[in-house]
């Protein structure tokens, strides 16, 4: 697994526990992102417990995706939790973007082409 799919995943699995619940959608949903990258899933269990808050987000490489990727993350198991939301926000923030896009969308059904399309409208 290269270090931008490894940062992506630990910052969702992250985002994913901030809740103090790690849902079966949520794990489904990342366990997608994994397979849909061309890994196996024994990496995805290995980074599973990660528990650490690290923000280095230089390491992201599509942010975009990222993006993306965190807000199916909170919307998966149909509970907007405020700590998910913040950290939320906080993400988009160091991504460049402004947070209220987070808000924007977090109550959305995404569809990932018009995602793309409209998201630079929200680049800091």
């Amino acid at each position: 697994m290269n270090k931008y799919t490894k940062r992506k995943l630990n910052l969702l699995i992250y985002l994913a526990n901030v809740d103090g619940k790690f849902h079966k959608a949520e794990k489904a949903l990342l366990q997608e992102f994994v397979k849909e990258k061309g890994f196996d899933i024994g990496d995805f269990r290995l980074l599973e417990t990660y528990d650490e808050k690290n923000h280095d987000l230089p390491l992201v490489d599509d942010k975009k995706e990222m993006l993306f990727l965190a807000i199916k993350l909170i919307q998966a198991d149909n509970v907007i939790d405020k700590k998910e939301l913040a950290f939320c926000k906080d993400i988009a923030a160091k991504l460049g973007y402004n947070a209220d896009v987070i808000d924007e969308y977090a109550h959305q059904n995404l569809n990932r082409e018009s995602f793309d399309k409209k998201i630079d409208n929200w680049l800091l």
